[in-house]
């Protein structure tokens, strides 16, 4: 990137770059706070049988650390913020004086369903006295390109209802409700008489049926826990990572740049500025910021513990069958595109020709692991002629 692409963003505009930064440093807090919870088992299974029947049963939930919610109403809040500081920044900028103090409290983002209230909002109070919200004017026209209506389909799901409806909860009413769900069973195998429950839709509790099998069937099976946000004005539960980078998204490539300058067609401000530290340029410190939000970052290291287990699982049983141990090690030292390479080169198919390709790409892998081990159990001599 270059500073050029940052044109967009007048200098009194600047600010709102750390206010995104801060608001996806938020978000990797939300994940880290998720992270331990889904790594090591977010439901404890057991057996119930009844009816010559084994029922897979929750046994136990493990409880999700408040700074979960706590972490995501402080990023809502920050997004929110960003959108109100460009705003108020706009207002005064166009005013040419110092916005009193009651004229202040009537400067916000509605986020309305219905145009026409958005038509009645602009003209109360003493938002009528300031020339940048009269009707017609061109920030009124922005705002009301981001209003929630403008979805015609579902406005509900526009992400300033979203933010605001979020927002409004965790700072007037209750915290972010959040909540443990198991998105999907996995059967290992499919032995005959197995049923899986379809997904309830709603948090997982104490008692809940996972799975069913004829009484001594074996049934090996990952069960995949996710994390859920209640949107507080319908009750819907999407995922909560997706529900924060879909609002952030938004805020971050639409909502900024639509409001200073009209149009998002436009670089978008870079996640992963550093607001640990102080800058002489901010636009040179945005040239340098990563571009990677928080949520892509949560993703994608999700991704590579399903790939390390996926070639730890397909070469521990693979012919010769090495010692669990060697083939973890093995997996260990590998680079994470060097995993993601690997997986990529897998392709299971069903004729012949595939089958046995796909055996000759673990072949290599089983290769690689036996050099790797023997390297690795190799003594180190010292040098010829060396002095002790």
């Amino acid at each position: 990137m270059s500073v050029d692409e940052f044109e967009w963003l007048p200098d009194h505009q600047l600010h709102v770059a750390a206010t995104l930064a801060h608001a996806d440093h938020l978000i990797e807090r939300v994940t880290e706070a998720l992270r331990p919870t889904l790594r090591d088992g977010a439901v404890e299974l057991e057996d119930r049988y009844e009816d010559g029947l084994c029922f897979a049963t929750v046994k136990s939930v493990k409880p999700l650390p408040p700074a979960v919610a706590l972490f995501t109403a402080d990023a809502l809040t920050q997004l929110r913020a960003a959108i109100e500081h460009v705003l108020f920044a706009e207002v005064e900028r166009r005013v040419g004086r110092t916005i009193t103090e009651r004229e202040a409290r009537s400067i916000e983002m509605p986020a309305f369903t219905d145009a026409d209230k958005f038509a009645s909002w602009i003209t109360e109070g003493r938002r009528r006295t300031l020339a940048p919200f009269r009707e017609g004017s061109l920030l009124v026209r922005r705002m009301r390109e981001l209003q929630p209506y403008n979805n015609r389909k579902r406005p509900d799901d526009h992400p300033l209802r979203l933010l605001a409806e979020h927002t409004n909860l965790a700072k007037h009413r209750t915290p972010v409700v959040a909540a443990t769900h198991v998105a999907r069973i996995v059967p290992l195998a499919t032995p005959p008489g197995v049923v899986i429950p379809p997904a309830s839709g709603q948090p997982v509790k104490v008692g809940d049926v996972v799975a069913i099998a004829p009484a001594g069937t074996v049934l090996p099976m990952d069960v995949w826990p996710t994390v859920t946000i209640q949107r507080p004005h319908t009750g819907e539960r999407p995922v909560l990572v997706k529900e924060l980078a879909y609002v952030a998204d938004w805020v971050r490539t639409v909502a900024i740049p639509m409001l200073i300058i009209g149009r998002h067609n436009v670089t978008p401000l870079p996640s992963q500025l550093d607001t640990s530290r102080g800058w002489g340029d901010l636009r040179a410190a945005l040239v340098d910021a990563g571009t990677t939000t928080a949520a892509e970052r949560f993703a994608r290291s999700i991704r590579l513990v399903i790939a390390r287990e996926g070639l730890r699982d397909i070469v521990a049983e693979h012919d010769p069958r090495p010692p669990r141990s060697e083939v973890s090690a093995w997996i260990t030292s590998l680079q994470d595109e060097e995993v993601f390479a690997r997986v990529k080169a897998l392709k299971p198919g069903q004729t012949g020709a595939e089958i046995l390709r796909t055996a000759r790409v673990v072949d290599g892998w089983a290769h690689d692991l036996a050099a790797f081990t023997k390297a690795s159990k190799t003594p180190i001599h010292p040098a010829m002629g060396a002095r002790s």
